[in-house]
């Protein structure tokens, strides 16, 4: 949000290492493993404490207060919850229906716990953050307008079944088709929007707000560059595989025509070609689909941050590109899979400095002379909140 006045930039940082970091990431998993998963409450707040300590703007890091006994509680009723599901069937048949029924109901609930504990107990300069948002929007994005897309797509299936007499199979996929598309256009694209500006919208610093209107189309345009993207790159694809596959020499027709007669030979060629198929499909599902998730994330992240503003004096910039944040991805999860996952320390750090070093900040202010008024309005830290559940929901801020 751009206001005419020329304004300091205040670019984000991050000082951490992947040697630094992997001496507590170890620690915490033998921990961890020793205790019974009971340490990793701990284990969280000491990486959390780690990666805060570490992400720097204008000289000064950000720090996180939680108690590991705020966190193990919140763990110890999800555990109890998926010890019910997984073994209360024994007991009584209902249980594990009930037990989905509230787990379904609790998610909502749970992210709004999640969001104002962690905003609480997150500070900067001494000034805690804050969420003041209600958790009903949370019920009806989440909940409410998924089952009602359902419930119109099994209405729109029952009226094709008796209405017009197609036959209860093609029903099922007219049904399963409008589902799909209707719930992959509304839910990923309206509601991921929705729920963007509604967090965007309760973030408090002290007592300032942080506020941005987020565009409708700008979502719907990013969500289409990857439909576009997934659906061209996976014609490409089937294109290469046909390719790969035609015997030299052999029209892709003739090749078509006798597919059926060399899936029935069972031959060593034919097993050869299923083979080079499924690595292409690897290959494609790594690439593209990294790409596609990135495409989504950097340009929903770089809308909001374009839009946000805090008390209508500090805004933010994200310059992550999608090509960057998906080399970042795709490296991570080479450097997973050939160190057995022993890298994953140093995957975490190198995404934290990426995502660091392509956010700034922006004020007409000093931003020591702004917090300093922050900080005269809040006085010293609030009373921390005296619960947690410990769940957490990227909506691009």
């Amino acid at each position: 949000m751009e206001d005419g006045t020329k304004k300091q930039q205040y670019p984000f940082s991050f000082t951490g290492t992947g040697g630094q970091f992997f001496k507590i990431w170890i620690v915490n998993i033998l921990l961890s493993i020793i205790t019974l998963y009971i340490y990793s409450a701990w284990a969280k707040v000491r990486t959390k404490r780690y990666f805060y300590g570490n992400t720097v703007l204008d000289g000064s890091s950000f720090e996180y207060h939680a108690k590991p006994l705020q966190i193990l509680l919140s763990r110890l009723v999800a555990v109890a919850l998926l010890i019910a599901l997984t073994f209360g069937g024994a007991i009584n048949p209902l249980i594990p229906v009930i037990g989905t029924v509230v787990l379904f109901l609790i998610i909502p609930w749970a992210i709004w716990r999640s969001t104002k504990f962690n905003l609480r107990m997150t500070s900067y300069r001494n000034i805690r953050f804050g969420f003041d948002g209600s958790v009903w929007p949370l019920y009806f994005y989440q909940l409410l307008v998924p089952l009602l897309i359902f419930v119109i797509a099994a209405a729109i299936g029952f009226s094709a079944h008796f209405g017009v007499n197609i036959d209860p199979g093609s029903a099922f996929v007219l049904a399963g088709s409008v589902a799909l598309g209707v719930g992959y256009l509304f839910i990923n694209i309206f509601i991921h929007k929705r729920l963007a500006s509604y967090f965007l919208n309760h973030y408090l610093y002290g007592k300032s707000r942080f506020a941005g209107t987020l565009s409708f189309s700008s979502f719907l345009i990013t969500y289409l560059l990857a439909i576009l993207l997934g659906v061209f790159t996976f014609a490409l694809f089937i294109a290469a595989a046909v390719f790969i596959s035609v015997p030299e020499g052999m029209g892709v027709l003739d090749w078509i025509e006798g597919f059926g007669e060399m899936i029935d030979s069972d031959s060593d060629e034919m097993s050869a070609i299923f083979l080079v198929v499924i690595l292409l499909g690897y290959a494609f599902t790594f690439l593209v689909g990294f790409y596609v998730a990135a495409l989504v994330q950097a340009r929903v992240r770089k809308h909001v941050f374009s839009q946000a503003a805090l008390d209508q004096r500090v805004s933010f910039k994200s310059t992550i590109s999608a090509t960057g944040l998906w080399w970042v991805m795709f490296s991570n999860l080479l450097l997973m899979v050939f160190t057995l996952g022993l890298a994953r320390p140093f995957t975490q750090i190198r995404m934290a400095r990426y995502m660091a070093n392509g956010t700034v900040a922006f004020s007409a202010d000093k931003l020591d002379e702004f917090v300093g008024e922050k900080r005269a309005e809040v006085g010293a830290f609030g009373d921390e909140l005296g619960d947690s559940f410990d769940m957490d929901m990227d909506v691009g801020f």
